[in-house]
């Protein structure tokens, strides 16, 4: 399995990126995700158990190599189109009931096959860490006050 891909979060059931939404992670983001950050497109419909409990999913290395299923995700799109910060909200597959922070890019827009980022973390000056903040408070209606 690549390194990001659906996975049905009742038969545990794996299916690559591209055969769930017809492009690879990095176009979804750019073209379908990232136009408005609609939450709804990050649960798809599993063939299998005909339940929309596909979530994007993905191995993150910690203390040692943790499944992570997508929650959620908001970013920041820039006008030229050079840099795309992302807030990734994930379950781990060890813990569901606990949520992990992921701070992600994605580079230049045009330059795609070189699928800058996504491996590498966001660096963040303080306004747009306060604007993505802001922006997955309004996405998902969560707090991030405990």
């Amino acid at each position: 399995m690549a390194g990001y891909w659906w996975q049905c979060t009742k038969s545990s059931k794996q299916v690559d990126f591209e055969e769930v939404v017809n492009q690879g992670i990095v176009s979804f983001f750019w073209d379908v995700l990232s136009l408005q950050w609609d939450q709804s497109l990050l649960t798809q419909t599993c063939l299998s158990c005909r339940e929309k409990s596909l979530r994007i999913t993905y191995k993150f290395p910690r203390e040692k190599e943790e499944t992570i299923s997508v929650i959620h995700i908001v970013g920041l799109r820039d006008a030229d189109e050079e840099y795309l910060p992302m807030l990734w909200e994930g379950m781990p597959h060890s813990n569901p009931e606990s949520s992990w922070f992921d701070f992600k890019y994605l580079g230049d827009r045009r330059k795609r096959g070189a699928n800058l980022g996504l491996s590498r973390p966001a660096v963040l000056s303080q306004v747009e860490l306060a604007s993505l903040l802001q922006l997955y408070v309004d996405k998902t209606g969560k707090s991030l006050v405990a």
